[in-house]
């Protein structure tokens, strides 16, 4: 968590750290599990009065592109024929 060594952790910091991860290529999957982390991880100083709020509240999830397979005619008689 280098980007946030010598920044005060906050919304905005948060926010362009989570654009770091886009712009180095990350998908956006990779992005949504990384506020995720950070989320659940600041989520303990808050229940222990050590921070006011959570720098992460607020930020929401970026939309997923799901891309679901579907096994054409050839791939079904191959998955088959592997198994005999």
């Amino acid at each position: 968590m280098s980007f946030y060594t010598e920044k005060k952790f906050q919304k905005e910091t948060h926010k362009e750290y989570l654009l770091s991860h886009q712009e180095k290529g990350n998908n956006t999957t990779t992005v949504n599990n990384h506020h995720k982390y950070l989320n659940a991880f600041f989520r303990w100083p808050v229940e222990e009065d050590i921070v006011k709020e959570n720098p992460c509240n607020g930020i929401k999830k970026q939309k997923e592109d799901i891309h679901i397979h579907v096994f054409t005619d050839e791939e079904e008689k191959l998955i088959v024929s592997l198994d005999e």
